[in-house]
């Protein structure tokens, strides 16, 4: 066709004819050449035959026109001159009749073509049809698999006449193709062509063996060569293999070769390469390489149709038997193994036809008879007697069979399938499933599931980490558990008896991981049924013995090797022996006997002497032996026997953690352990020696090192004895002192006391609490509480021995006051006094709850306590004085104290009296007036000395008395008893005495107190002052002098305290704290200070880093087990808070106070004049001056502020967040949640007092460590902390940020009380970042509370907005989480409120688009790179980034977000739609259109484009926005990543909203045609117009095509081939030139990627023509006609993602270009490639006369687990375009059909993705465009 001509106008109906290019250079040459050298009859002819091609130009309307040309062409051709023999334009005659052969055509045509087939073939001849069966064969390949009934025929008859007769040299390349064209006649077998197929395939092979006639070898070699063809056919093309599996079922031998079995066995298995000689017939099968035929087999057994597998099975079963010497010595191990786990794999399909087969070719051919199966043969095929338990008869034979030639390559198919570890959860579970239904057999099950069990297993175990979604792990683990539940409960235990001995085995230490085998054993008994009755009752008490011998094993070796963490492995293997331990039920022990002292039998006799290698050597015997078959073995030990080797077990352990040092959680175990085993059943065989031996390491006190040796590993073994003895006489089974005698409890409770004594020291906190409970533990153990009390009063006393400090002599009463801490009934307190609900209960709490509590034990040790109140200068009076103001409460020594005194006046007896009518009749006893003393003694010490809490104490403490009121407070009480004791007759019976006088004078004392307390008037309700004046009226009448002055005192302050306005009550003396009690506050903050500079003392002590330090070393306590320090911490950091708030207080208070009067009061206007304006400025001097004070003072109270604030929340944050997380060791957590607790709640009182003071600054130093924050837990703490504290209500803190705001951008508009000090490094985009964090974290039902504020605020913005316009696009999403959670709830209904919502969200989109318009944006290229190919969709990490990032005000990612949320906030579709308007024209068109355009995109820009494709509102200017920008020049230049995240997602919507793209972008493509100027530069400039408008439409067309779902641009195919068939057919003087072929070559890659096979049927001689001419032009010979390099490049990338797919259709046309048979590898000497590649690689090379080999650049890409393309994008990447040639195209010709045999050989699947990628790298490669 001539360049200037111009096409006619084509129909797009299905029967138009695909155009065809015209010929290539070099095919064009040689006609012209015919053309000059023939005369002139043949140029005629040759004429006549171009007319007529010519006429396929034209559109054919009706499948009729195809018969009207074909019939004009037969008549051209016949009009040939003689003598000629060959046919003009053959090339184009051959495309043409192929193009006619098209599926979508009727039969007729069909017809028509085949009969001008038939003539061309026999003008041809022979011979030279040989030379051209490259051009005509590849049109009639694909025939068959279509054609019709009557077409058939006329197939094989072109076949049978022309093609067969050929010579076989030149027809051996294209084998391949041809039994490809055959095999669909051999597909029914019913069929009329199917033996004729049959034959003609027969003949191919008959055929092919001529070739090999010379060959000296006695097997054809064209035999050989036909089969390898046939099996690769069966690999690669599934739809053929029907007909190849029919070919195989007639045509493949007998492997089972008969005679060389017995060979075989005579020679043992070994046969020498002289002796194995294989049929004829054989060979020719499995020569040159076998393993073609194994693949082969490998891919029928693979097939997705049963009847395919079905034959395959059977033919396994009746040629290729496991025996066959093909199997055992002709081919590799590897092979071997491949077909075997194939085949296993149909018992998948659960179909009782495939299993049926597969068992008979596992389980090999039945015997002729029973006679035969002892033979000895049969005997010596395995070693042992077929009559073994294992089998007998018929089943002993396939056994043997089976173990001989199957076992062996089946547990190696499986265990590979195993390893591969795949992803995908169906093939994951893919081998527990095939190993469920080898189960059915047991002949096979039974002996494979043994050896692949625990890697079945350990597969799914490790598949949790790496499964892609629950659902997956959960589906595989389905499978797992139904696998479980089909093995026999032995083989389990077996195999998990073996890991537990490899795990804990004294030489697996230093090697095998030992956690990976216990972590796996553990996961085997979470997850599956291991409840059965033989596992319950047998295998898991024996595994439970196995694990705690080898434990104690273990941990002896532990201290040799260190390879391993022993204390994990130990700690592991114990928590798997508690957990089966729970399982067990009782009755696994098979008695009912209580223990008692008899049961431990000394009788030497009795006692089962088992040690424990003897233990083991049994237990291995049932596992290890006979794999735990209770069948074929009885259970080593009794039950009974069982139990008490268990507990024997489980008390060595306990043994060991008293004398060694064992990890805390280990201990837990072991008394768990313990517990669970003494607990569980009787022991009536308990050996004497064993109780002794435990006895004797629980009185062991070894490490007994008094107070001042204590250590964490004395705590530990302490704690493990007190749990060993409360286990031991909790257990119903163990009776009282069978065991441990009362004499042995009574020594060891003391030494245990002793041992915990050192842990409650508060300068060791770790273990405080824990301390304190095994104590209370002992009192329930031991009910006899004179021994611990006596013991604890012991420790209390200080020792004086060496007078070396004031700690040493208080350390006993400071581990006491911690043991008081935390007992029982003072936890009780202290809860009440939490809970405002059991207010009640906490009133009337009785003395006697104190009993019943446990504190008896403490009663005797806090008198001896208090007694130091008697002495001021004792060096525990100050202790005990702070300790007792630092009490919350002392309701529960007031308990005790009253108690007591109750229960003498219960027990005394009253004296007869003349008297007896008198109230004041006494009843105390005059023995007990002593302790009476005592006990009212202390109590007035405790009011004395404590501070107010005494007296809620004794308003609110209620005790129970017969002649007490009921409800009445105990002040009550006790004036009555001072009463009665200053009434009594005692005194006036028995005369005056010390004791009597001392009674006196307290009693009168305490009323005193009473009366000076805050609550007199309740002791002046019972009428005090005149029991007073009636005991002053009788001391006066019997001349009693001592007690008068006092009793006149008393009776003076009654009488004025009825005055109500006078209090004569001395104020209550503050608590301060001195240097005694603590050094470390004394040095740090000096809060006695009640004059001086408060601030000063703040900043000092701020400085000095006092709380720091103090919380680091509390920190150090509970992470390091050895640490030691010598002060009180938690007290310590308690007061150091104290001080630190009190002096808070006190400063602002102070500065508040100097505020006010400093503020000046305003004054009248003063005169004018000279002395007026001097005494004005003389006094506003001094206002300045007293300003610049107070600021001064204020700005010095904030900092300490924001320095308290950062303080309490490193406290509030440890041990639940940030870096330093809570302690590993599980036997400190109950001391540490203790400390963190009040910690919390220390720091929580503190931070709501500053909230109270300044909320705002206090607010703004927590938002600026939220900016600060490096992770997203410590971030979210500060919004917790907010979340909890009463001050910072979202009613306050959201107001506070609206002021922190303002303070920044616009502070004129704030009260001044209102502004921030501008202290904190905060901006306001830092602000508005965390308001919008802050109001995502708010519950919706807050919205209600902060509505008002919300909206003042936004009001206000756009009544000013420039003040605000960096923060406005995070106050437009402020404003959008507002919408959507206010859509939530109730209060949104409201109409009138969501539409002033929405009002302003409008207002405050136009305004921030108004001031920061998108064309002038201020984002910084760096900031926009960052924000390239990043999504975030997560709030909480999204604003974890944007504390942090550089584009905290970019309003894109902003839109980006609030564009779903459009509907909720903009209720009516109208508003949304003139928003999304807005957005489209001020935001995206903008960008769009920028000169930065593609490097302005971010991937928050094509988020907001895809949010705005999904609202329907939007989808015009959506449309338009799309279609401007990929139609824009640049957009080849955005980057990958963008792409692939954003873009793509972008187009793949855009096509399936638009349907007119593709049909608009294909009418771009314009013919070629001749450039308007030929010469000149107007031409050149033209023709590169013309060429790069054609490559971009081309470029849009494939990235179509990519972004769409698969088939979807199927009705647009006929136009885009027409239109692809006039662009091939440009020149390089054309317009568009032939430089755009390289694009053309990119869409058809994206057609096969995203097209089915059947759908490109029209395009395959369209492809393989233009591929064939292409490739051609690279010829040395033909460098003046050759492609550009790049477009060589492309079309050699088309052909290698040809190749690497494997399409069905290609397969047939792929030997024009590569050797696709075994000559590939094993390449006969005589015979020379004729593929197109091989041949250009020779000829490239030849040309050059080198012959260098680049491999490593293409080779090492491909190496992964699927096939890759050859020319990846990694290959190319940076290659010149001068060097694409040397460096890229030779390599690739000389490798590509070895690389190409390779990956069919490995049967790798293709990696689509990988093709996928390198076409977008294509794509997006602007440096290639014109």
């Amino acid at each position: 066709m001539s360049l200037g001509t111009k096409n006619p106008q084509r129909s797009d109906s299905p029967l138009s004819p695909e155009q065809s290019f015209s010929v290539n250079g070099r095919t064009r040459n040689r006609d012209d050449d015919a053309l000059a050298k023939k005369d002139k009859g043949y140029r005629r002819y040759a004429s006549g035959v171009e007319r007529v091609l010519s006429l396929f130009d034209t559109a054919f309307e009706e499948w009729a026109d195809y018969i009207s040309f074909l019939g004009r062409l037969l008549k051209a051709l016949q009009a040939k001159p003689a003598g000629i023999d060959d046919i003009p334009h053959k090339a184009l005659v051959a495309r043409r009749l192929s193009q006619c052969l098209n599926p979508v055509l009727p039969s007729g045509v069909h017809q028509k073509t085949l009969d001008l087939y038939v003539y061309i073939f026999s003008s041809l001849g022979r011979d030279r049809l040989s030379m051209d069966l490259s051009l005509y064969l590849p049109g009639l390949t694909p025939v068959l698999s279509f054609a019709s009934l009557s077409v058939k025929p006329a197939v094989l008859t072109l076949f049978e006449n022309f093609i067969l007769t050929l010579d076989p040299r030149s027809l051996r390349p294209a084998l391949r193709s041809v039994i490809l064209a055959l095999l669909p006649g051999l597909e029914e077998e019913s069929s009329e062509e199917f033996e004729r197929t049959m034959n003609i395939l027969t003949a191919f092979k008959d055929l092919m063996g001529q070739d090999g006639e010379n060959v000296p070898d006695t097997v054809p070699y064209g035999h050989q060569f036909f089969w390898q063809c046939l099996f690769l056919s069966s690999i690669t093309s599934s739809s053929r293999r029907t007909g190849a599996l029919a070919y195989l079922s007639r045509n493949l031998p007998h492997l089972g070769v008969p005679g060389l079995e017995s060979l075989s066995l005579e020679t043992n298995g070994h046969i020498e390469s002289d002796m194995l000689k294989l049929p004829t017939d054989v060979e020719a099968v499995t020569s040159p390489d076998p393993g073609l035929l194994i693949r082969c087999f490998c891919a029928g057994l693979g097939d997705s149709q049963l009847l395919i597998q079905r034959g395959f099975l059977d033919l396994l079963v009746t040629h290729l038997p496991l025996h066959s010497a093909v199997f055992q010595y002709k081919i590799v191990r590897e092979d071997l193994v491949k077909l075997v786990a194939a085949a296993s794999l149909v018992v998948t399909r659960r179909d009782m036809s495939l299993n049926r087969r597969l068992w008979a070719w596992f389980l090999g051919p039945e015997p002729p008879g029973e006679a035969n199966d002892n033979s000895p043969a049969l005997k010596k095929l395995s070693g042992f007697d077929v009559t073994t338990p294992h089998g007998h008869g018929s089943a002993g034979a396939e056994i043997l069979y089976f173990q001989r030639y199957g076992l062996s390559p089946l547990v190696q198919g499986i265990l590979g399938m195993i390893e591969a570890r795949p992803i995908v959860a169906v093939e994951r579970a893919r081998p527990l499933r095939v190993c469920l239904s080898l189960m059915d057999r047991w002949e096979i099950g039974g002996y494979v599931i043994p050896q692949v069990f625990l890697p079945a297993i350990k597969s799914v175990w490790q598949y949790q980490d790496v499964a892609p979604s629950r659902e997956s792990y959960a589906e595989v683990l389905r499978s797992a558990n139904m696998f479980f539940d089909g093995i026999e409960s032995g083989l389990i235990w077996s195999e998990i008896f073996n890991v537990v001995g490899r795990a804990l085995d004294q030489y697996d230490i230093r090697g095998n991981p030992s956690l990976e085998l216990l972590n796996m054993v553990m996961f085997i008994a979470t997850n599956f049924n291991i409840r059965e009755e033989e596992m319950l009752v047998v295998h898991m008490p024996l595994t439970c013995l196995t694990l705690l011998l080898r434990v104690q094993k273990f941990m002896e070796l532990s201290h040799v090797s260190h390879e391993v963490e022993p204390s994990s492995v130990a700690y592991l293997a114990l928590k798997i022996a508690y957990q089966l331990l729970e399982l067990i039920p009782e009755r696994a022990f098979a008695t009912d006997l209580v223990m008692s002292e008899g049961d431990v039998s000394t009788d030497p006799a009795r006692q089962p002497i088992i040690e424990d290698d003897e233990i083991l050597k049994k237990v291995e015997d049932v596992y290890a032996k006979n794999q735990g078959n209770l069948d074929l073995v009885n259970p080593p030990f009794a039950p009974d026997e069982l139990g008490t080797l268990l507990l024997k077990q489980s008390m060595g352990l306990v043994t060991r953690v008293v004398h060694s040092d064992i990890q805390a959680a280990c201990n837990e175990t072991i008394m768990a352990i313990f517990a669970k085993i003494i607990r569980m059943g009787p022991r009536n065989q308990l050996p004497a020696t064993d109780t002794a031996k435990f006895n004797s390491a629980l009185l062991n006190n070894q490490n007994e090192t008094g107070l001042r040796g204590h250590t964490a590993h004395h705590f530990a073994t302490t704690a493990a004895k007190v749990s060993a003895l409360e286990i031991i006489f909790t257990a119903p089974q163990v009776r009282s002192g069978s065991w441990i005698p009362d004499r042995m409890v009574r020594q060891l409770i003391p030494q245990l006391i002793v041992g915990l004594w050192p842990s409650l020291s508060p300068s060791k906190p770790k273990h405080n609490v824990e301390a304190a409970r095994y104590i209370w533990r002992l009192q329930s153990i031991f009910p006899d509480r004179q021994i611990i009390e006596s013991t604890l009063a012991s420790l209390i006393m200080p020792h004086r021995q060496n007078d070396d400090g004031v700690m040493r002599d208080t350390e006993g009463a400071q581990r006491f006051a911690t043991l008081w801490a935390h007992s029982p009934l003072t936890s009780l307190i202290a809860q009440n006094r939490r809970s405002s609900a059991l207010q009640a209960r906490r009133n009337s709490v009785e003395p006697e709850v104190v009993g019943q509590h446990g504190l008896s034990i403490l009663e005797r040790p806090l008198l001896l306590l208090l007694d130091v109140l008697e002495d001021p200068r004792s060096v525990l009076f100050l202790f005990v004085t702070s300790w007792l103001q630092s009490l919350p409460s002392l309701n529960a020594i007031l308990g005790v104290l009253i108690y007591r005194l109750q229960t003498l006046s219960s027990n005394s007896s009253v004296p007869s009296e003349d008297d007896v009518g008198d109230e004041m009749v006494s009843n105390i006893n005059y023995d007990d007036l002593d302790l009476v003393v005592y006990y009212l003694q202390t109590i007035l010490h405790l009011m004395q000395y404590s501070t107010n809490n005494v007296w809620l104490s004794l308003t609110s403490f209620s005790p129970s008395s017969e002649s007490q009121e009921s409800g009445a407070p105990v002040q009550v009480y006790l004036s009555r008893t001072c009463l009665n004791l200053l009434g009594s007759r005692l005194s006036r019976q028995l005369g005056a005495s010390n004791a009597t006088f001392k009674a006196n004078q307290i009693a009168l004392s305490m009323i005193r107190q009473f009366l000076l307390g805050p609550s007199s008037n309740i002791i002046l309700e019972i009428g005090i002052e005149t029991t007073l004046i009636d005991e002053l009226i009788w001391s006066i009448e019997h001349t009693e002098l001592p007690l008068q002055a006092s009793l006149i005192d008393a009776i003076l302050i009654a009488l004025r305290a009825r005055i109500p306005d006078e209090s004569l009550a001395r104020p209550i003396q503050h608590r301060r704290i001195t240097s005694k009690e603590n050094p470390r506050v004394s040095s740090g903050l000096p809060i006695t200070a009640e004059k001086g500079d408060q601030r000063g003392v703040i900043v000092r002590f701020l400085k000095a880093g006092t709380l720091d330090s103090t919380l680091k070393s509390i920190q150090t306590v509970f992470e390091d087990s050895g640490s030691e320090i010598s002060e009180t911490l938690e007290p310590t950091i308690s007061l150091l808070l104290n001080g630190l708030e009190q002096s808070l207080a006190t400063a602002h208070d102070r500065l508040m106070t100097f505020e006010i009067l400093s503020t000046p009061i305003k004054s009248p206007e003063p005169p004018q004049g000279f002395f007026g304006n001097m005494v004005s400025g003389v006094f506003a001097s001094d206002t300045n001056r007293s300003r610049t004070m107070t600021a001064n003072n204020r700005l010095t109270v904030l900092l300490c502020f924001k320095d308290a604030v950062r303080i309490c929340f490193r406290i509030w944050s440890w041990g639940d967040f940030g870096s330093h997380s809570p302690p590993r060791d599980t036997s400190a957590a109950a001391s540490f949640n203790y400390t963190t607790l009040r910690l919390r709640n220390r720091t929580r009182r503190i931070f709501e007092h500053l909230f109270a003071a300044e909320a705002l600054e206090c607010l703004e130093t927590l938002i600026e460590l939220w900016c600060q924050s490096v992770t997203e837990v410590n971030a979210a703490a500060i919004i917790n902390l907010l979340h909890v504290l009463d001050g910072s209500r979202p009613k306050n803190t959201i107001p506070a940020v609206f002021d922190a705001i303002y303070s920044r951008t616009n502070p004129n508009v704030l009260d001044p009380v209102r502004k921030s000090t501008l202290t904190s490094s905060l901006s306001d985009i830092n602000l508005s970042a965390f308001l919008v964090s802050y109001a995502q974290s708010l519950d919706d039902d807050a919205m209600d509370e902060i509505w008002t504020d919300c909206m003042t605020f936004l009001k206000d913005v756009l009544a000013n907005p420039m003040p605000h316009r960096q923060t406005l696009p995070r106050l437009l999403e402020f404003t959008a989480i507002l919408g959507e959670k206010v859509d939530n709830t109730s209060f949104g209904e409201q109409r009138k409120l969501r539409r002033e919502l929405g009002d302003l969200f409008v207002r405050l989109l136009t305004a921030t688009l108004t001031i920061r318009p998108i064309g002038f944006s201020h984002e910084s290229p760096s900031t926009n790179s960052l924000e390239k190919g990043v999504s975030e969709t997560s709030t909480v990490r999204r604003s974890f980034d944007l504390r942090t990032s550089a584009s905290l005000d970019g309003l894109v990612p902003v839109l980006a977000i609030i564009t779903p949320k459009l509907s909720k906030i903009l209720l009516d579709s109208d508003r949304v739609a003139a928003t999304v308007a807005i957005i489209s024209a001020q935001v995206l068109v903008p960008t769009f259109r920028s000169k930065a355009f593609p490097e302005n995109i971010t991937i928050h820009t094509l988020h907001l484009l895809i949010s705005l494709g999904s609202i329907p509102e939007a989808a015009k200017a959506w449309k338009k926005d799309v279609t401007e920008s990929f139609n824009d020049p640049k957009f080849f230049a955005s980057s990958l990543t963008l792409v692939e995240t954003g873009w793509m997602p972008v187009l793949r919507h855009w096509v399936l909203s638009d349907k007119e793209r593709m049909p608009e972008l294909i009418s771009r493509l314009a013919a070629p045609t001749a450039a308007g100027l030929v010469f000149g530069v107007g031409a050149s400039s033209a023709r590169l117009e013309a060429d790069r408008k054609t490559q971009l439409n081309l470029r849009r067309i494939a990235i179509l095509i990519l972004a769409a779902a698969d088939d979807t641009f199927v009705v647009n195919l006929t136009g885009l081939q027409a239109k692809l068939i006039d662009l091939m057919n440009a020149t390089s003087a054309s317009s568009p030139s032939s430089l755009t072929r390289a694009e053309i070559y990119l869409v058809i890659r994206a057609l096969v990627l995203k097209t089915s096979a059947i759908h490109l049927s029209s395009f395959w001689p369209t492809i393989y023509s233009e591929l064939r001419d292409a490739l051609s032009s690279a010829f040395p010979s033909e460098l003046q006609d050759a492609l550009d390099a790049s477009c060589l490049l492309q079309a050699c990338k088309l052909l290698d993602i040809l190749l690497t797919l494997g399409l069905e259709d290609f397969q047939m046309h792929q030997w024009l270009f590569i050797t696709d048979t075994t000559d590939a590898v094993y390449r006969p000497q005589d015979c020379n490639s004729a593929a197109l590649v091989d041949e250009l690689a020779k000829g490239l090379d030849s040309s050059s006369g080198e012959s260098h080999v680049y491999t490593n650049s293409l080779i090492n890409v491909t190496l992964t687990g699927k096939r890759r393309p050859l020319l990846s994008s990694i290959v190319t990447k940076g290659i010149k375009k001068e060097e694409i040639m040397e460096h890229v195209l030779r390599p690739f010709f000389r490798q590509l059909s070895i690389f190409a045999f390779e990956s069919t050989y490995s049967m790798e699947a293709p990696d689509w993705k990988a093709c996928y990628d390198d076409l977008i790298v294509d794509l997006f490669n602007d440096s290639t465009l014109v």
